[in-house]
């Protein structure tokens, strides 16, 4: 079980888009060298705009592009960020906010 998984409602806590809220649309797991990365697709955050060319002209188009899940945090129902941690219940591991001691 991940700690982060779409629909997540996160915050971004570093870089040059730190402050935005947004929903976690889509979690990207590669493996590069040897390395494990985990990166996100936020909405509204890291939105890159490009040109698309059209028979009738330029046309501008809008793409949110994926940054490192080390540089959001999730968002308790406080609004306040949390750690996340698992518990049992019923038999079934779930997810909890560990500030709150709720299930995400």
């Amino acid at each position: 079980m991940r700690k982060i998984v779409s629909g997540d409602q996160v915050r971004v806590i570093s870089g040059s888009e730190a402050g935005k809220v947004g929903i976690v649309r889509k979690v990207l797991y590669s493996s590069v060298g040897g390395k494990k990365e985990v990166r996100v697709v936020v909405s509204d955050v890291n939105v890159r705009r490009f040109i698309k060319k059209t028979q009738a002209g330029k046309k501008f188009d809008t793409r949110p592009y994926p940054i490192a899940v080390s540089n959001i945090a999730l968002l308790a129902g406080d609004g306040f960020i949390s750690k996340v941690g698992f518990q049992l219940k019923d038999g079934a591991k779930r997810r909890i906010f560990k500030r709150t001691a709720e299930f995400v």
